[in-house]
């Protein structure tokens, strides 16, 4: 599961370039955040180092199957700002611009 939750990139983007590179593939931008996964500290550091114990377990499949039924409770997202939000993933929603 390390390999899903991993959020390390060789390639780091922000707001703003990632915005200039969807825009040069001519998509439009319809709405764009921070997001982390809405789970506890305790868990998220076991599933990085690979140890997903039986204590883990419960809170794991909670947060599986809140983004099977309700994925919008799965995420936090913080709102763009002038702030750098290091280590958080970056969601967007585009659509293909005509």
């Amino acid at each position: 599961m390390k390999i899903f939750f991993e959020t390390e990139h060789t390639v780091h983007f922000n707001e703003k370039n990632i915005s200039l590179l969807i825009k040069e593939c001519n998509f439009k931008i319809l709405d764009i955040c921070y997001s982390e996964y809405n789970i506890i500290d305790n868990l998220k550091k076991n599933i990085w180092l690979g140890k997903l114990d039986f204590k883990s377990l419960i809170p794991f499949l909670y947060f599986i199957s809140k983004i099977c039924f309700n994925p919008n409770n799965a995420f936090i997202d913080y709102k763009i700002s002038n702030d750098f939000n290091f280590g958080r993933n970056i969601r967007i929603i585009a659509t293909k611009d005509n």
